[in-house]
């Protein structure tokens, strides 16, 4: 067996445990994602479509170009808009590649709908268009910013089942959905363990445990893990230490804030 192959074996045991151990995630992941499915009740193909694209171009390949065009200018900012888009492209034969869906959730995540992009990605399943690691981590994203990370563990354990191998974005997610419910201690567990199944934490892994620390008053181990950053040779810039100067100014050490900021 390869060494991927091994660090895969190995996360998806951890992941395991981090979805069923109570000290973790009280709910279990696998029951909740259904209904947390069925609580998105908004359904796209009965939303009222628009001229989004339905009635302004006729061949689908114009179709799709203008669908990626305006997502990708970032132009999009109507939810019915983008739904009448969605709906159009949910009834084309063949089926657009995933690549393009992918491209629109993407857009209506930005928008901030996302239970509704939980549910698109459901009928999007229904209708037999498989989603890739991409579309999964849009859906962790989704999951995250809903406070539901839980869940979001749940769409990795998948990921990982289905031989896909979670990039530094979806791993970054977690950890920032951990930090978005308090769970700093879970949050720099799970880097730790990252980190010994060969996974390499980058500056934002770092960056988002260090502002989380900072908020809760715990600059000693923002800075520690700064240190950590510095031995590691990562990409450090003035806002990660502008975030430890501030916090040690809240803290009324700005003595240490200015020694810090002449080290």
């Amino acid at each position: 067996m390869g060494t991927t192959a091994k660090s895969r074996n190995s996360l998806a045991f951890l992941f395991n445990h981090l979805v069923n151990d109570p000290h973790y995630y009280p709910v279990r992941a696998s029951y909740h994602a259904q209904n947390f499915y069925c609580y998105c009740s908004f359904s796209a193909t009965s939303a009222n479509t628009t001229n989004s694209g339905r009635d302004i171009v006729e061949s689908p390949n114009q179709f799709l170009k203008y669908v990626r065009d305006r997502c990708r200018s970032r132009s999009l900012r109507n939810l019915d808009d983008a739904l009448g888009l969605f709906d159009r492209m949910l009834h084309m034969h063949p089926l657009p590649s995933i690549v393009d869906f992918n491209q629109l959730l993407s857009a209506i995540a930005r928008l901030k709908h996302h239970s509704t992009v939980i549910t698109l990605i459901k009928e999007m399943e229904l209708s037999g268009i498989a989603p890739d690691v991409y579309t999964l981590g849009v859906l962790i994203n989704c999951f995250c910013l809903l406070n539901r990370v839980d869940l979001s563990f749940s769409i990795l354990a998948r990921i990982l089942k289905l031989g896909f191998q979670p990039n530094c974005t979806i791993l970054n997610t977690l950890v920032k959905g951990l930090c978005l419910q308090g769970k700093i201690a879970e949050a720099s567990r799970f880097v730790n363990e990252m980190e010994k199944k060969g996974y390499k934490p980058d500056t934002v892994t770092y960056g988002t445990i260090m502002n989380c620390l900072c908020k809760i008053g715990m600059t000693g181990e923002a800075i520690g893990l700064l240190r950590k950053m510095e031995e590691a040779n990562l990409e450090l810039d003035v806002v990660k230490y502008s975030i430890i100067i501030d916090s040690l100014c809240k803290d009324k050490l700005v003595t240490e804030a200015l020694n810090f900021s002449l080290k």
